[in-house]
This record gives structure tokens, sequence and C-alpha cells, in this order.
């Protein structure tokens, strides 16, 4: 069993996180929790860290079925705390699994890493070996565990300038780089509903974010996509763009966040001139067809982003949020 530790507020909104996950089938008592004060060592980590923590904290018991997800959730956070001993602040699951879309034949599990400290050769070094011996034992998982560690002081200044962050993600390795603003959008993620497997609630690490903030980033990220869709080839990368950008135009419209498959069906009904390609591009993603499109489809995508594109545009011009 999986425990995550996190201040005890109201049970809404692990209710919330329960009833938003209909693809995986939640235990009738998601959770079970007693009071429990934290030890003087971890007390002291947070502090020195600048973390204000006042009162007692709860561990909360908490379980992510299906069972293989649970596994291999414990033996990331086991080699972490192993790994990175007290520097390891907090840990942070989001994505998928939180938003409620999450499949376990093929999603991906999202993590965030929160550390007193940089990551120095040493510990990256037994963090990559770690994330090897994670596709040895679960090979299931091979290519669908994105974590990324950084240390609390970058969370308080990504904003302003780059900061060191490592990052093991679907199609790379583990490496190390300067993170730049885009991060934000999973910092917000994080922050406004991320589930705690370790540490504090990340609202004590992670600084308030405003919707418009993180709506900004996304619409930065909108005009990127004009450039990197054609660095993708096949149906399955391409299908994959298209749904992605149907959950940014979401977002960008509506000012809230919402699932891969509910943002597909919306952006089916905002765009019905685009409704054969987006259910082609669902197909593609779904089954990640590694076929080559036809230039024809090909075409269509690209009429797609551009479109959307333009749209996104727009409402930044009008100031929407």
């Amino acid at each position: 069993m999986l425990h995550a530790y996190s201040v005890l507020t109201t049970s809404s909104s692990w209710q919330a996180f329960s009833s938003a996950t209909p693809r995986i089938r939640m235990s009738p008592k998601p959770f079970t929790a007693s009071v429990w004060r934290w030890p003087r060592s971890v007390l002291m980590t947070w502090y020195e860290a600048g973390i204000e923590v006042k009162g007692g904290y709860t561990r909360a018991i908490y379980t992510t079925p299906p069972p293989e997800v649970n596994a291999v959730l414990e033996f990331l956070l086991a080699g972490m705390q192993r790994v990175l001993g007290e520097t390891l602040l907090g840990v942070y699951l989001f994505g998928s699994l939180v938003h409620g879309d999450f499949e376990p034949e093929r999603s991906d599990l999202d993590v965030v890493a929160v550390l007193t400290l940089e990551l120095d050769p040493s510990r990256f070094a037994a963090l990559d070996a770690l994330h090897r011996e994670i596709v040895q034992r679960f090979p299931q998982w091979t290519e669908r565990l994105e974590v990324k560690y950084l240390s609390s002081a970058s969370l308080k200044r990504f904003r302003t300038e780059p900061y060191p962050i490592a990052v093991i993600s679907p199609g790379e390795p583990f490496h190390q780089f300067e993170g730049g603003r885009r991060y934000l959008l999973n910092f917000y993620e994080v922050r406004q509903g991320g589930a705690t497997l370790h540490g504090p609630p990340p609202a004590t690490l992670i600084a308030p974010i405003s919707r418009a903030e993180f709506i900004e980033v996304v619409q930065e990220e909108v005009q990127g996509w004009t450039v990197w869709i054609a660095e993708m080839h096949s149906v399955g990368s391409l299908g994959y763009g298209v749904v992605t950008l149907c959950r940014a135009l979401y977002t960008c419209t509506t000012g809230a966040q919402t699932s891969k498959p509910q943002a597909l069906a919306w952006a089916i009904n905002a765009l019905p001139e685009f409704g054969p390609l987006l259910e082609w591009a669902w197909k593609g993603y779904r089954a990640n067809d590694s076929s080559t499109p036809s230039p024809a489809r090909a075409a269509d995508v690209e009429r797609f982003v551009k479109e959307v594109a333009h749209k996104v545009a727009l409402l930044q011009s009008q100031d929407v949020f």
C-alpha cells in the first residue's frame, strides 16, 4: 500500500479525485487517516527550506488501483527516499491519473519531486540507475514514466531565471538541463490538484499561480505547436498533437482544465468542420499508430493546427482572462 503524506483539510478534495476517475475502480474508502506528527528531522528539513509548518500533519493511507500502478509508484517512491534521504521534500502525482482519463494499458504516470538541494552528480547517477531498475522490474512501464526533479529554490525563481531540472520522459533518457517557463503548466496542475505521495501539501512549496498566468503559458505552447507539428510524421504522434491542441483550446476558451476525452468531445462540437479529423486523430493516438499518414490527412492536421493557433491568438488579443 502506498503511503501519501498530506495535511488533512477536508475529505471533499479526495472524494472529487476519486469520483473523477471513471476508468479506475476506487475502493469504497479511498483512504483512512489518523493524526500523526512528523519526526523532528523532517520538520527541520522543511524549516531550513523555508517551509512554514503548523500543527499536526496527517499520514493518509492512499491506494491507487489498479495494483500495478500502486506497485510501480511504491517502488519509485522507496527508491527516491533511499537515494535522496532527507533532501527529498515532496513527491506529487498529477496528470491523467488525477484528471480522470487514466488508461492502465497506455497512460503515463506524471510525477514531480521537490528537493532541498540541486542534484549533484552522484545522486543524479543513482536516480538514473533507479529508473533503469524500474524498467527492468516493470517492463510494462517502459517509456511511460515522466518524472521531474527540481529544488524548492528553483520553484521560487522559475518565473524569472533559468533553473536546473532533471527529467525522464517517454522518448527521452534521464537528463538534466535548464528549465523554462513552460513547466509552469505542470507546477500549476500539481498545486491545484496534485496527489501528495510524500511531503507537505504542494501549496506549501509552490507559490500561487493565477489562472490568467497559466492560460498565458498554454497560449504560448499552442503557438509552439505550429512548429513542432512538422517534426511529427506518424499517425499516432500527429494524433497526440491534435488531441493536445483540443485540450489547449478548451482551456483557453473556458479557463478550465479537462481530460483529453472530454476536450475532444467539446472540440467536435465547437469545430464540426474538423469532426472527421478529430475522430481519426483520437483513434491514431490511442492505438499509438506508427504508420505514415496520407498527404491529404497530414495537410488536414496542418490546417487544424493553424486554425487552433489563430483562435487562441484572437482570445489572447481579447484578453478573455
